[in-house]
This record gives C-alpha cells, sequence and structure tokens, in this order.
C-alpha cells in the first residue's frame, strides 16, 4: 500500500472560456505596450511637438476604427467558433511577425522621412504607412470576440462586458509595466520585443480552442427595450470617445502644471484612465442594463467631473504639500512617484469609472440580431474610435488656439450633458432631463480657473504658503505683474514683469528702453529664465558662438528653442550673422517674446530672423542648409522631449547640417541633474563633435562648444569688440577677451578624459536613458559644481595653465569692491563673484600661518581651476605634518593622494601609502584599500 502525503492539494481546472478571457487581456497588455514604443519610433521621423504626437495617435487610432470595421463586417458570415476564433488566433500572430521585421522597415521609413520635404502629407503617410497594418490587425479584438465567445443569445451582453473590460485591463498593465519599467530598463526595441513575444502567446491560446457550434446559431435573439434609436447610441459612442481621450490630454496637461513636465505624467494618467474603463465595464451586471441606467451613469460621470473641475485648480499646491514634506533622498523618490499616483487614482478613478460602463452599455442596448451582433460591435467600436481622433485632433489639440484648460474641460461636460439630455428626452425621463439642463446652468456659472503662473513642484522646502487652509491658492507676489498667460497646444505659458522698484537694484537698468527691470518667462509652470537673472548665461550662449565661429564674412546660424529670445537676439544683431535661423516648437513661447521685445532686442522685427514652429530635431532631418554656427537652448533632460537634443542621433543630425569648420553650442543646466547624467551628455557629444572645451556661462550653467574640427587657440579681438557685444561684455566683467579664458572649465583634453567613461553609456533615441534619469534627479535636485565634476586623481591640463594664471594676477592686487565695480549688476555676472572667490582661496592658500592641512581645500581648488602650479614642497609639507600630528583623517590621505596621482606621481603615491602605514595612520584595511585603488587609478589613467 503507497503511503498517502500527509498534504494534498490540486489546482482547479480552467474551462477554455477563462483561457480565453485570459488571452483577451493579454492582447490588450502587448497592445499597448507596443503603442508606446511605437509612439515613440514615430516621434523620430515626425517630430515631437503636439501636432505630430497627435497625429501618431489619431493614425494609430484610425487603424484601429478600420480594424473593428473590417473584422466586424467578417462576423456576419457563417462560421464556426472553432474556426473563426482560429482565424483570429493566425491575425494575432500578424503582430510579432510585424514587429519582427519592423527594425528593417523602421530603417526604410527613416530614409524616406529624412529625404522628403516637411510636409504634414507627408508625415500623415508615413505614419500610415508605419502603423496602419498592426494597429488594423489589433482592431479584430473585440467584435471577433464578442461573436465567438457567447454560448447563447442571453450571453452576448455578459460576454461583451467582460472582454471589454478585461481587454482594457490587459492594456492597463500594459501601461504601467512599459512605461514604468520595460522602456526605462531596456529601450524601445526591447519593448517591442517583449510585446510580440507576448502576444505570441495570446495567438496560441486562441488557435488552440476546442470550441463547439456556430457564431450564428440563436434563434431566439432578446432586445432590451429602448425609444431611442441606433443612430442616437452611435452618436453617444462617437461623442464619449471625443471626450474621454481629450480629458486623458486634459489631465496630462494638468499633471505637467502640478508635478513637472516629467516623463512618467503620461502613463501615470493614461494607465488610470485604461484601468478605471476597464474596472467600470466589469463592474456591470447583465440585470442592470436599461436606457435609464446609461443615462444614469452618464449624470454621474458628469456630477464627479464637476467636482474634479473645482478641485483641479488646486493640484498643484496640493502636490508640493506631498513633495515638500520628503526629504530629497534616493529611496523617497518611488514613494513620492507613488503618492503621485495614489493622488491622481483618488481624483480619477471614481469618475473614469462610471466613464468604463458607458461604452458597453451602448452596444447592449443597440437593437441587433443573431446575424449581425459581431458586425455592430464592430460598428459602434468604429464609430468610438473615430471619435477618440476626432477628440485628439480637434479638443486636444486645434481648440488649444482658442480655449484655455478651464474652458475645454468645460466643453467636454457640456457634451456629455448633452448626451445625457439627448437619451433623458428620447426616454422621456423628464426628470433626468431636468437635472441635465439644471446642471448645465451650474457648469456655465462657475468661474473661471483662479490659477498662478509659477511652478510650485520645484519648491522643496515648506513655504508660508504650504500653511493655508485647504483650499486656497497662494497669492504671487505683489511684485510680479502678470503680462500674458494662456495653454497653448504645445504647452501652458506666461509672461511675468517686475517693475525697477520692486528688484531692489537701483543701479542701471540692462534694457534701458523697457518699463520694467526684468521679464520671467514660464512654460508649463516651470521658469525658463529671467532676463536679468539668466542673461549671463544666454549672452554668453551667443557670444561663445560668434567668437568661435569660421573667420568668415557672412554667418549662417540656428537657435534650437528661442527660450527668453537673448541668445537670438544678440545674433541677429550682428553684422557678419547674414541669416539666423529660430526653431522653436510652441508658437505661446513666441508670443512671449513678442509681447516684450525690448529684452530680445527686437528679435521679432530683425529681417534676419526666420522662426519656424518646428521639433529642432525634425527640422534638421529635413533641412539641405548648412550653418556655421548653431545654439542648441533646451530645457532641462527631465522635461519630457527634451532629452531628443541631447541624443547620439540628434548630434549626428546637427554635424551633418553644420558646414566643415562649424561650431555647436550647448548649453546644460548644473542644477538638478547628477554627475552620471552629465558624463553620459558628454560620451554621446563625444561620440560625434571629436574637440570640445566646456565653459562656465551662469552660476548654475554651462556651455560645451564643440566641433569637428579643432577649435581655434584664440580669441578674435575684432569679435569680441564688437560694438553690439562690447558693452555686455563689459556689465558681465569681460573687459578683455582673455577673461574668457578664466571661466573655461574643461580644455579638450580634460573634456575628452571625461567623456571616455563607457560606464555610463549612450543617450539615444532608442534607449533615452536621460530622460528617465533626469526625471529622478529632478526630484533629488542639488546642483553640480563642474569644479569638482572630474575625479580628483584626474590629471591636469596644461594647454591654458599657464595662460589662467598670468590672467588672474591682475586681479589679485584689486579689492573686492574694484572687482564688484566692474559687473553691471551684482547679480547679473557670476565672473565678479566668482573672481572674489579665487582672490579668496588663493589668499587663504598662501597664508603660511595656516597649517598646510588647513590650506589643503584652497589648493585643490585652485589646482582644479588651472589657476595654480604643482605645489611639491606644499605637498610635502602636507605629508610632514599628517606624520608629525598623527592625523588619520582617512579623506586627507585620499585628497593627498589623488593629488600625487593627478600629476603621474603613481610611485610617489604607493611610497607615501606604505609610509602613512608604517607610521600606523592607517589600518591594514585602509591600506589594502588603498593600494587597490592606486593601481586602479593607475591602469584607468594609462589607458586614456
Amino acid at each position: 500500500m503507497k503511503p498517502q502525503s500527509l498534504i494534498s492539494f490540486s489546482f482547479p481546472k480552467l474551462s477554455y472560456i477563462h483561457w480565453a478571457y485570459f488571452a483577451t487581456a493579454v492582447t490588450g497588455f502587448a497592445s499597448l505596450c507596443a503603442q508606446v514604443a511605437w509612439q515613440k519610433y514615430l516621434t523620430i521621423l515626425v517630430g515631437s511637438e503636439t501636432r505630430s504626437i497627435s497625429l501618431v495617435i489619431a493614425i494609430f487610432l484610425l487603424g484601429l476604427a478600420v480594424g473593428y470595421y473590417i473584422f466586424g463586417k467578417i462576423t456576419e458570415k457563417q462560421w464556426s467558433r472553432f474556426r473563426l476564433l482560429k482565424f483570429y488566433g493566425y491575425v494575432e500572430l500578424g503582430t510579432p511577425v510585424y514587429i519582427a521585421v519592423f527594425y528593417i522597415y523602421f530603417e526604410f521609413l527613416k530614409q524616406l522621412s529624412f529625404n522628403t520635404p516637411s510636409y504634414f502629407v507627408i508625415d500623415i503617410l508615413i505614419s500610415l504607412l508605419a502603423l496602419f497594418l498592426p494597429t488594423f490587425l489589433m482592431g479584430a479584438s473585440l467584435p471577433v470576440l464578442t461573436a465567438v465567445l457567447p454560448k447563447s443569445s442571453k450571453e452576448i451582453n455578459a460576454c461583451h462586458f467582460k472582454i471589454y473590460g478585461w481587454n482594457t485591463f490587459g492594456a492597463f498593465l500594459g501601461i504601467l509595466f512599459s512605461g514604468f519599467y520595460l522602456l526605462p530598463a531596456f529601450g524601445l526595441a526591447m519593448t517591442l520585443v517583449i510585446a510580440g513575444g507576448i502576444n505570441l502567446i495570446a495567438g496560441l491560446i486562441f488557435m488552440g480552442n476546442k470550441l463547439e457550434g456556430d457564431i450564428h446559431r440563436q434563434t431566439d435573439f432578446p432586445q432590451i427595450p429602448s425609444l431611442a434609436p441606433n443612430g442616437f447610441y452611435i452618436a453617444f459612442s462617437f461623442l464619449t470617445g471625443a471626450v474621454i481621450i481629450s480629458f486623458e490630454i486634459l489631465f496630462i496637461r494638468l499633471l505637467h502644471l502640478s508635478a513637472g513636465a516629467g516623463v512618467y505624467n503620461f502613463p501615470i494618467i493614461l494607465s488610470l484612465f485604461v484601468g478605471g474603463l476597464a474596472w467600470g465595464s466589469l463592474s456591470v451586471r447583465a440585470y442592470k442594463i436599461s436606457p435609464a441606467f446609461l443615462i444614469k451613469q452618464a449624470l454621474i460621470t458628469v456630477i464627479l467631473l464637476g467636482g474634479l473641475f473645482v478641485i483641479s485648480p488646486y493640484w498643484p499646491i496640493w502636490i508640493s504639500h506631498i513633495r515638500v514634506s520628503m526629504f530629497s533622498i534616493p529611496s523617497n523618490y518611488f514613494v513620492f512617484k507613488f503618492f503621485i499616483y495614489f493622488f491622481a487614482a483618488l481624483c480619477l478613478l471614481p469618475a473614469v469609472f462610471f466613464m468604463g460602463r458607458l461604452l458597453p452599455l451602448s452596444y447592449a442596448l443597440l437593437k441587433k440580431n443573431k446575424d449581425n451582433y459581431g458586425s455592430v460591435c464592430g460598428y459602434l467600436y468604429f464609430f468610438n474610435t473615430l471619435g477618440t481622433v476626432f477628440g485628439t485632433v480637434i479638443i486636444g489639440y486645434l481648440a488649444f488656439y482658442i480655449f484655455n484648460l478651464d474652458d475645454l474641460f468645460k466643453i467636454n461636460l457640456l457634451l456629455l450633458i448633452a448626451l445625457a439630455f439627448a437619451g433623458s428626452f428620447y426616454e422621456r425621463k423628464f426628470f433626468s432631463a431636468g437635472l441635465a439642463f439644471g446642471l448645465a446652468v451650474f457648469l456655465l456659472l462657475l468661474p473661471p480657473w483662479d490659477r498662478g503662473y509659477s511652478g510650485y513642484f520645484r519648491v522643496r522646502q515648506p513655504q508660508p504658503y504650504h500653511f493655508q487652509k485647504l483650499f486656497s491658492i497662494p497669492k504671487e507676489s505683489q511684485r510680479a505683474e502678470v503680462l500674458f498667460l494662456e495653454d497653448g497646444p504645445n504647452a501652458s505659458v506666461a509672461l511675468v514683469a517686475y517693475p525697477e522698484k520692486s528688484t531692489g537694484e537701483t543701479e542701471k537698468k540692462l534694457f534701458p528702453s523697457s518699463e520694467y527691470q526684468s521679464v520671467s518667462y514660464f512654460v508649463n509652470g516651470k521658469a525658463i529664465g529671467n532676463s536679468l537673472g539668466d542673461f549671463s548665461t544666454v549672452f554668453l550662449l551667443a557670444g561663445l558662438g560668434y567668437l568661435y565661429a569660421p573667420e568668415r564674412a557672412r554667418l549662417s546660424s540656428s537657435v534650437i528653442g528661442m527660450g527668453m529670445g537673448i541668445t537670438a537676439g544678440v545674433l541677429a544683431q550682428l553684422e557678419k550673422i547674414r541669416d539666423l535661423t529660430v526653431l522653436e516648437i510652441a508658437p505661446e513661447v513666441v508670443e512671449n517674446v513678442r509681447r516684450s521685445p525690448a529684452f530680445s532686442f527686437g528679435l521679432l522685427n530683425n529681417p534676419k530672423e526666420k522662426i519656424i514652429e518646428q521639433d529642432g530635431f525634425k527640422y534638421f532631418t529635413k533641412t539641405e542648409k548648412r550653418f556655421d554656427l548653431i545654439v542648441s537652448e533646451p530645457s532641462n533632460p527631465w522635461v519630457v522631449g527634451v532629452e531628443n537634443v541631447f541624443s547620439y542621433e540628434f548630434y549626428e543630425l546637427a554635424k551633418s547640417s553644420l558646414t566643415d569648420d562649424g561650431v555647436l553650442v550647448q548649453w546644460v543646466q548644473l542644477y538638478s541633474i547628477d554627475t552620471e547624467s552629465l558624463r553620459m551628455m558628454f560620451h554621446t557629444l563625444k561620440k560625434v563633435f571629436p574637440y570640445a572645451r566646456v565653459y562656465r556661462v551662469g552660476g548654475g550653467d554651462i556651455a560645451i562648444v564643440a566641433s569637428p574640427r579643432p577649435l581655434k587657440p584664440k580669441f578674435s579681438l575684432g569679435r569680441f569688440s564688437d560694438p553690439v557685444l562690447k558693452p555686455y561684455y563689459s556689465a558681465l566683467g569681460f573687459y578683455e577677451p582673455e577673461d574668457l579664458t578664466l571661466v573655461q572649465i574643461f580644455s579638450e583634453d580634460v573634456f575628452s578624459s571625461l567623456a571616455q567613461s563607457k560606464e555610463f553609456g549612450l543617450h539615444t533615441l532608442v534607449t533615452p536613458k536621460l530622460a528617465y534619469k533626469g526625471d529622478k534627479t529632478f526630484f533629488l535636485g542639488g546642483q553640480i559644481n563642474p569644479v569638482y565634476l572630474a575625479p580628483g586623481y584626474f590629471p591636469q591640463s596644461s594647454e591654458t595653465e599657464d595662460k589662467k594664471i598670468k590672467i588672474f594676477q591682475k586681479y589679485i592686487p584689486m579689492e573686492e569692491e574694484q572687482i564688484k565695480k566692474r559687473c553691471l549688476m551684482r547679480q547679473l555676472s557670476f565672473f565678479c563673484g566668482w573672481l572674489i572667490q579665487m582672490r579668496a582661496n588663493k589668499k587663504a592658500f598662501e597664508d603660511e600661518k595656516k597649517t598646510p592641512i588647513l590650506r589643503l581645500n584652497s589648493y585643490v581648488y585652485l589646482r582644479k581651476v588651472g589657476l595654480i602650479k604643482y605645489q611639491s614642497r606644499f605637498l610635502e609639507e602636507l605629508k610632514k605634518e599628517i606624520i608629525e600630528k598623527k592625523n588619520q583623517n582617512y579623506p586627507v590621505f585620499l585628497t593627498y593622494v589623488n593629488q600625487l596621482l593627478s600629476e603621474g606621481l603613481y610611485e610617489q603615491a604607493l611610497r607615501d601609502a606604505r609610509l602613512f602605514h608604517k607610521e600606523k595612520l592607517l589600518t591594514e584595511d585602509s591600506f589594502s584599500d588603498l593600494k587597490k585603488y592606486i593601481n586602479t587609478v593607475e591602469d584607468e589613467l594609462s589607458l586614456r
């Protein structure tokens, strides 16, 4: 007799119908993973401006719509359930096959796109070629499964709710998984491969079915009584599709304003909408289906969304409460993202849940029979998806040229109210009709949103306004005057002016023709610059580019990103600049500059300038024009879409659009970024431009001057003394061309060494590492000091060291007040403050009353910026003091050793480490670690 197990269990066997529902969810999962990846691939071809993104989404939805219609018609034929589901399994296999050949096909599409004129019709054609076939195949799911899976007529509506719900639930998981894991971890290509593999599983499940019977076998087909004609439900599905997609776009924009325009906002909102729709559909019970129930769901949706309209203006300050409650540490980043998701879910899910019931209820109420219930499903979803196309293009894009966010919010609500009213009228539900009318009146009486222009998402410490009432919006500073505030199709922008008396500055104005001391420009709540505080940065981007540009009488130039218009405005005034092409993705930014002409040097009235409202990446894929100078002036890499102009592909395009000796100037912000991201930028740029120097151009900004050929050894005095530039150079404290050498922080050889670090990888469009890292570094905040960017052991550059020391000598005898007076305004120029700091370091180092250990930090800093020669005597004194005082401070040992390593004195570094160990200043473990470190650095530097 066999011994029996003390514990036994068995898994319940699932019927095939359960496996079919599982596969339905799997197809939704794979479809959304593929959609997210394809959408990003297509922006490479058609651009990343809102118009192009809307086009891609519209083409995707159009393919689905045609698929719903055609496959719905196919279900009208006489099929056995087994044959039709097997046929559908083969259709599902089409997606992984398409993905398998997509990489070769995409290269063809890229060549087609890059070598054709920049016309919207061509963008439509390319998008159709790329997306129509796979999205058409995806459109088979709902009509075919609705025709196949029900066993009897009584199950049709209930089955349809489950099919729609499980397919949408799978899409919800696909958005989360692809947006938060697959794309950041693996990039676009592997995400597509995974989506194709998962879709393959679903196809095999459908092909292996053992279903019996025919799809048109019902003898009786019960109808749910409804006085409304089929045309009403078709119109209902069309308009609800438009409203749902436009609400998705509105809430993505609102989250941009509330949490910053990061890369995760899209998957957060989209997943909540898709998940809420799935939850709503799966919650419907067959016995509840009636026209009155549909009207009730529509009215509840309106009431919940009306509540959202009231609280939406408070989103920025409420999310700011969450942000300031957390320390800026890595472990809190994911906690913060969770709270953002939880907050958005708390606000959105109740309304979206009831939205999710509207479309499947419409299908249940449509008049249909045993011969056409599959095609009716396809027909309904065809019009619903056309509605989403309409909502994407018309309400989600074009309407922004006329209306602001709150206006469009009301318009969408009024459309839902109109549908509820029409349904109530058809069904003779006069109370519901009266309620709908009352909601419309109440909505129209609601005041516009009371909004602030500044982004609270950049605030990291609690402010007084965080302790105000829950439903209160902080009033902007009384010093500021809002000149312009508008939501456009690409961005929400604001122009804020500061009167002279409000700045606390009594010195001469930088722009005397303006009635204001300065203006600030905001895009999606983020300040992109102040005409006074950021003048040094944006002026030097133009100034350095002009000084390094080829020595030709007539130069062609381009600026990517208009910003405040100062960089472009300066270049357009220069006599040797023949023409200037400004690429700006958002027409609202151009309008900002138009409203403040004094601060952009009259840029928009200059005959040299040509403004093209287009994505910079897309422009360079199409243009045949060659430039002598390109200035890339983007926002921070954490802003979604901006990472494209830091990509390897963009630099390749920029290089191909430069003359042989042309120059690229790349602006990089040093705040809200980490060392790894910055060195990834260097590594990516160096792959295309072998020659580059780095300058500090502002308190938190650097400019990389790069070229395919060696850069000029010295600046032209004639260009530096240009009558347009000279007064502003002087205002910043630069009186001679050589003064700019002092703010060069990396020469070509140091930049090359920093950029060689392959462990940071390349940032490309198909592996967009910078976009996802940028979101995290924005949360962590902080600012990089470029002087300490290079590891302590990096060798110093001798290229400009002697020159720097000689130039610096003239400032050492000056008093601090003398240096301050060299600048027009103290807050205008970082250079004067930097000179004062360097003088202080020099004096601290030369103060022999201090011990070498106290002088060490000043020595290290001066060596890094190239303002002092190697001091062997000082290091000997430092070593002697360490030994005499029995100093056991390991960081001091490491700093001392790094100074030897940076001079290439590896043997001496090893000898001194042994000496410290012998003197019992280093433990055995510390000594072992230090030896290993010295050998590693020697190997690394020898490879360089």
